[in-house]
């Protein structure tokens, strides 16, 4: 099966969980539309953390686009919370890999999309500020088109 996020634009729901670091879990959903320009592909993502006051994360990513045959691309993304981040992705057999970190040094992460048998994905993540465990997450990526 071939990978469909990033590689092919559409628009993407996300349903799951975000873990705290002391262990405390919310629901939480999302959607990501990824849209293919000449010279760029935009992620553009809102993530919503269901908790009593509910927490909004939102990211822009521009991303190198692949050229045929490749493996990885670099990425750049302006989140309204942690800044500018700077990252990669890696494609790993079933698997994609997102590592980053802000421009600043303070925020680092790493994602990773496990690809099914029914072309949904399963995401599994991990930030850390200043060298702590900020949150982690555990999502199911489904294609809406």
């Amino acid at each position: 099966m071939e990978h469909t996020f990033l590689l092919k634009p559409g628009a993407w729901r996300a349903q799951g969980h975000f873990i705290t670091p002391d262990g405390a879990v919310a629901q939480a959903e999302g959607r990501t539309v990824i849209t293919h320009e000449p010279g760029a592909w935009r992620l553009q993502g809102v993530m919503r953390v269901l908790l009593d006051e509910p927490l909004e994360i939102s990211n822009d990513y521009e991303v190198q686009p692949m050229e045929p045959g490749a493996l990885a691309a670099k990425w750049v993304s302006r989140n309204p919370d942690l800044g500018d981040l700077q990252g990669n992705f890696a494609i790993a057999g079933d698997a994609i890999i997102s590592i980053y970190r802000s421009a600043d040094g303070v925020h680092e992460g790493s994602e990773t999309l496990l690809l099914l048998a029914d072309g949904s994905y399963l995401s599994r993540g991990a930030l850390f500020s200043q060298g702590q465990l900020a949150s982690t997450w555990a999502f199911i990526l489904r294609r809406e088109d």
